[in-house]
């Protein structure tokens, strides 16, 4: 399979889903990260237990490409199917591994909003956390997905819907940036830095749009190409591209 016609929100989703080890409990945000905990599942992480704000906790592969975690094929050979309060204790009693979940800004320490965004024309109300929250203070290890567009990549986010951290939570917990254009993780001094670009990626890219996410200490590689492996799967489990390969990022 030619990987050359790869599209940025497969990137996204292959990048995301190598972050997850197998016997992970992760808990799956909405779309994107679905795709990425199914595509990790398939190949490298068949242990790994998914919960899903919808009240779902699969052990199981779903046999039917979905779209949403509420999609009635996805609740079928769930290993549980319950509540609100019994997913999220999960994260209250720290058994989380990793935590995926997406937003519409993002700022250097790696803090994500969801609530508002301030525009030309005024406040734009969002609609807000859901379980975002709870799953960036209290997940081990935290991803987010996002574009990487200079609305969305901030040094300093409208509104902290999902603190980074707490000061005395997760203090030396680890923040990962997906976004289209590479990965960026933070540092010692717990800031986003960029760790990987993508395939024909141009570094100058990012520092056009934020510059103060480059450290020149630091080395910045270039992903691995995603397999023939990867991409088949993927494309399988997003059979008609409505998430990868039909929207842009």
């Amino acid at each position: 399979m030619d990987t050359r016609d790869t599209t940025p929100l497969e990137m996204v989703v292959i990048a995301a889903a190598r972050e997850i080890r197998d016997g992970d409990i992760v808990f799956v945000g909405m779309r994107l990260p679905l795709l990425a905990f199914n595509l990790a599942k398939s190949l490298w992480a068949p242990s790994a237990l998914g919960v899903f704000e919808a009240g779902l906790v699969r052990t199981k592969l779903c046999s039917e490409p979905v779209q949403t975690m509420c999609d009635l094929p996805f609740q079928t050979n769930a290993s549980w199917a319950t509540g609100l309060l019994e997913v999220m204790s999960y994260l209250q009693r720290g058994e989380v591994d990793l935590g995926i979940i997406g937003g519409a800004q993002i700022d250097l320490l790696g803090n994500v909003n969801s609530t508002l965004v301030n525009t030309a024309s005024g406040v734009r109300r969002l609609p807000g956390s859901g379980g975002a929250c709870d799953i960036a203070l209290l997940a081990k290890k935290l991803v987010v997905i996002m574009p990487f567009e200079e609305r969305r990549i901030r040094r300093r986010v409208d509104y902290v819907t999902s603190p980074s951290m707490s000061r005395s939570m997760n203090r030396g917990r680890q923040v990962i940036l997906i976004t289209d254009v590479g990965v960026f993780k933070t540092d010692g001094e717990r800031k986003l830095r960029i760790h990987a670009v993508y395939p024909s990626v141009d570094l100058e890219k990012i520092r056009e749009t934020a510059p103060y996410m480059i450290d020149s200490s630091l080395e910045v590689s270039t992903m691995k190409p995603p397999t023939d492996e990867e991409i088949a799967t993927l494309r399988a489990l997003d059979r008609e591209g409505f998430w990868t390969r039909n929207r842009k990022a």
